[in-house]
Order: structure tokens, then sequence, then C-alpha cells
């Protein structure tokens, strides 16, 4: 009788420490977003219009990357242009302040701006990943230290925003040992740096709901909030984002809204298609951009596929959104469409860099004001 009685208490026990590891291993709060959007509305407010080409008639443009970075001690945008590999970084006036690298392997050059970004203090951080470098510069342009980068580590950068506070750098990545279909989603998403170029350590992780599914558009884009130490990863196909405390593995929480603007896939693009097939189906699925996020709002960024701009390859043929949640209640506010327009970044004070022509001889961008009417 003890015997038994014994047994059942070891039973029990083994029960309730399985119940606490499950809850420590899948913690996360997930749900969907409240809609409020019939309480609010989401407008951006027209701002200053700056053609960049006729400020600067000496700066040779040719193509951007779609994606800005703010310094916000000089209170300077930093844009990267895709074909001379060169960085510019110009005033809020649009006025050019220099520029960095140019084509080619030397200390200041580039052959592939893979990730980019501006620290606390108006560095900018540069990650090659055809030399495999991380390359420093101070807020003069002058190169400060150059270091090995995230192939050596066994990583494969997989976003074009590169992120710094506090002494650490962060990268948004998959590791190569999980780079393939059968297991990337057992891969950490986020790699820290110091400024040595030295590996600190892996955080973030994969969405619960695509663990063990076949993904074509598997890799994920990072928002950072620095008033609150959190990352925000946007995963490429999906609308929901995995909010992230400083250095966890796990998310805090899961949020999201499947507004009446994003599109999901009926059916799944996959690898042994051709590009026909699979431009087929792209159209009917929504594909997230970086992520902003300025004051207490989070804005998921997206975009629409169209038949004619897999006609023309026009991005201003390809449909753009905002999606603005609350970051203190992760509540959904509304979705913002931008016609013709791409938003490329923001601001501290949420002032939203839109592309709105892309010409090099006609380069022109606008700096918008976010507005939540209704709080």
């Amino acid at each position: 009788m003890n015997l038994n009685k014994s047994l059942i208490i070891i039973i029990l026990l083994v029960l309730q420490i399985s119940v606490s590891l499950w809850a420590c291993t899948d913690s996360a709060q997930d749900f969907q977003s409240l809609n409020k959007s019939a309480n609010y509305k989401i407008l951006i407010e027209n701002g200053l219009l700056l053609n960049l080409s006729e400020i600067n008639p000496d700066v040779d443009f040719v193509r951007l990357h779609r994606f800005v970075d703010f310094d916000a001690k000089n209170n300077r945008l930093l844009i990267a242009d895709n074909d001379t590999r060169t960085l510019h970084l110009f005033n809020m006036q649009g006025e050019h302040v220099h520029s960095i690298g140019g084509k080619g392997q030397g200390p200041e050059e580039f052959v592939n701006i893979s990730s980019f970004g501006v620290d606390e203090n108006g560095n900018v951080i540069v990650y090659d990943s055809s030399l495999d470098l991380i390359k420093i510069f101070d807020n003069d342009g002058v190169l400060i230290s150059i270091h090995e980068g995230l192939l050596s580590d066994g990583l494969f950068v997989r976003s074009i925003k590169a992120t710094a506070h506090k002494g650490e750098i962060f990268f948004s990545v998959v590791e190569s040992r999980f780079s393939n279909q059968a297991d990337f989603w057992k891969s950490a998403k986020v790699a820290a740096y110091d400024y040595n170029g030295n590996l600190l350590y892996l955080m973030a992780a994969h969405d619960p709901q695509v663990r063990e599914k076949d993904r074509l558009y598997k890799f994920s884009y990072h928002g950072f909030d620095r008033s609150n130490e959190k990352f925000y990863l946007s995963q490429r196909v999906s609308y929901r984002v995995l909010a992230f405390d400083l250095g966890s593995n796990q998310p805090s929480i899961i949020f999201g809204l499947n507004s009446n603007e994003y599109k999901e896939w009926t059916e799944e693009a996959k690898m042994n298609e051709n590009i026909e097939e699979r431009r087929k189906k792209n159209i009917n699925q929504s594909f997230s951009n970086v992520p902003f996020v300025c004051g207490n709002y989070f804005m998921f960024n997206f975009m629409n596929m169209t038949d004619e701009f897999y006609r023309s390859m026009d991005h201003h043929e390809t449909d753009f959104y905002l999606s603005v949640y609350e970051t203190d209640t992760y509540s959904y506010l509304g979705t913002y469409y931008f016609k013709n327009k791409i938003p490329l970044g923001s601001t501290k004070e949420c002032d939203l860099i839109v592309l709105l022509d892309d010409d090099p001889d006609n380069l022109t961008i606008s700096i918008k004001k976010l507005k939540v009417v209704g709080k």
C-alpha cells in the first residue's frame, strides 16, 4: 500500500514538472489584435517635399535600396544606392552632408551593401556579405574599424536593416546549419555583435505556426524599440508579429490582425515550381518589408504584388501598406494605403520617409507625419 502511494506521488510530481516545463517553453501570449479601426483612423499628413536630384546636382544617384535609416543624434537621413555601392547622408532639408563607400574591395569600399544602420552616436554600421566584413564609420564618414562578419560565424544576413544599441550591433540572420527547407525553423533570427566584430549571442525564434513547414519565403525583418528594448519580427509571408525582449529566445507576445488589405496564399508557392507559377501565387500573397517603430507605435509594413508589376518590374506598380499598432496594448489602429508611393523608414518622432519618384534624375522623397485620429 505504501509502495502504491509512493508511485502515485512520483507520477503526480512528474506530471507537475512536465506541465511546468511546457508552460515555460510556450509562454508567449498569442492573440489576434483587436480591430479598433472603427474607432480610429490612420492619416499621413503632407509634409516636406524634397527633390534630392535638384537640391544636390553633383550627387550621383542610380538605384536606391527600399529602406532608409535615421540618424537621431544629427537629425540626418542615411540612404543607400544599390548600384554605386554608396551610402549618402542628408540633413532633413535634403542637403547632402557626405557619402561613404563606392564600388571596390578597398577598406572604405563595398562589393555589396547587405545591411546597414546608424547607432545612437551617429556612427554608420555596414555589413558587406560578399567580403564578409562589418565596417564602422564615424558621423563624419571616417572609417573607424573593420572586422570579419557573419559568414565566418556560420550566419547568413536576411535583412537590409542593421540595429545598434548600447554597444551591440544586431542583424536579422539565419544560421547556415539550419538554412534548408527542412529545418530552417530551428534557426535563431537575430545575431548580436560587439564593436570588435565578436559574436555575442543569438536570439529570437520563428513563429510556432511555421515550424516543420515548407516555406519558400521564410526569412523575417526586425524593428527595434529603444525605449523598452524590444525586438519586433515581421515574417515575410505572415501578418503575425513576434515581440522579443532583448536577448530572449522566446517571444513575450505574438500579435497581429489579418486586415482587409492583407492577403494570404490559398495555395503556397513551392521551391520546385517555375517562376511563372510562383508569380501567379505571389499575386495572392502579401509580403512584409522592414517594419518601423516610433513613439508608441509599431508599423507593420507590407506590399501586394500586381500583374502590372510583373509586366513592368516597376515597384510603383506595387501596392504598399502600413498597419499601425499600439505597442503598450498591441491593439490594431488601422491601415494606410500608399498609392504609387513607397514607405522607406521613420524618424523617432514618427515622421515617415516616403519615396515618390526613384528616377535618378528626379529622385524625390517626402517627409510625412503619421497621425492617428481619435486618440
